[in-house]
């Protein structure tokens, strides 16, 4: 029974469009996977009733806008990839409510800006991957609570400046890359104590 599903997986394929509504009936379901299709736009509506979904792969398509709205009924999910797309603006406080939410990929996409203020609510967030944007400014200071962070990746974008500050009480913190933008300064102090690995390299 459609009920029963936990898994779906649609990659690989020349999907242009899909249509996710016979998922409103899918309250078990935990694992979507329809990365790497030609999809263009997306209506996660149905996904309001999927409850218990974990994984969410919408990655290599060519989505150019989308709508997370109905993402915040969705408060199991701890893993959402949407990079390597074509989105330009994204707003991500329907995820404030995901607070176990450990994964956000959105690397390789068109993005100007973005507003992490829905992150002082991810307690669990480890990874964050924003690389590849066309990011002008960056405000890191909803990070400064997530105590079980990582990785940080804001490199290749078009950063003048960023503030490093609220990471530096991070003990987990283990990599965060920031080269390949065109940072003039950037204050280290609190950062080297915990970190394996930082890049600067190309500013």
């Amino acid at each position: 029974m459609a009920s029963d599903i936990e898994k779906i997986e649609l990659d690989s394929n020349s999907f242009k469009s899909i249509d996710l509504s016979p998922l409103k009936h899918c309250q078990q379901l935990k694992v979507l996977s329809i990365h790497e299709n030609l999809l263009e736009e997306i209506d996660l509506g149905p996904l309001s009733n999927c409850s218990n979904l974990e994984s969410l792969y919408l990655y290599s398509n060519k989505i150019q806008s989308i709508d997370l709205t109905n993402l915040s009924h969705c408060i199991r999910l701890t893993d959402f990839q949407l990079h390597d797309n074509q989105i330009k603006v994204i707003d991500l406080s329907p995820l404030g409510s995901c607070q176990f939410i450990e994964i956000i990929s959105l690397y390789k996409n068109n993005l100007n800006s973005i507003d992490l203020s829905p992150a002082v609510h991810w307690k669990c967030l480890r990874e964050l991957y924003l690389f590849e944007n066309k990011l002008t400014s960056l405000d890191l200071s909803p990070l400064f609570h997530l105590s079980k962070l990582e990785w940080l990746n804001i490199s290749a974008n078009e950063l003048y400046n960023i503030d490093l500050q609220p990471l530096e009480h991070h003990e987990k913190l283990l990599v965060v890359i920031v080269s390949k933008n065109n940072l003039k300064k950037l204050n280290l102090n609190g950062l080297t104590r915990c970190l394996e690995l930082i890049r600067l390299e190309a500013n």
